[in-house]
């Protein structure tokens, strides 16, 4: 082999191994910051207590939720169930929880809402407090 050879192999080596190298930082990277996290999650806990499985939730609570609001599809069947938190909602982070047992996810729902918070969680925009019936109007022009 020539020398101009050997070094176009060698150059599509090394970026062949700067790529690899490059993709595997960006998916060990975090895309949320872990403090922020970390103190999510256990007010979450804190409030709700740990619950890592959607299925084990107390059929009481479920229950209870339905009877509160829960939000429903055409068939009368409840696709997702929204929480409110008891505790003094002035000083917490955490107002409620989402559970959507179709997908199997739990999560909690953030009083404010920031760029970090939303890659945490869902946050809360605007409008009433989490189950509160919201007043709506349509206009057609």
């Amino acid at each position: 082999m020539s020398g101009d050879k050997k070094l176009i192999y060698f150059l599509i080596i090394l970026i062949i191994f700067l790529a690899i190298i490059l993709l595997i930082k960006i998916k060990t990277m975090p895309k949320y910051d872990p403090e922020v996290y970390a103190e999510i999650y256990h007010e979450y806990e804190d409030i709700f207590g740990k619950q890592d499985d959607i299925h084990k939730t107390d059929e009481s609570t479920i229950q209870n939720i339905i009877e509160n609001n829960a939000f429903m599809n055409d068939n009368n069947t409840h696709t997702s169930f929204v929480e409110t938190t008891t505790n003094n909602i002035e000083n917490s982070k955490v107002i409620g929880k989402i559970m959507i047992p179709k997908i199997e996810i739990t999560y909690p729902i953030i009083k404010e809402t920031t760029e970090e918070y939303l890659k945490v969680a869902p946050t809360k925009y605007c409008g009433p407090e989490v189950n509160e019936i919201r007043k709506f109007s349509y206009s057609r022009s």
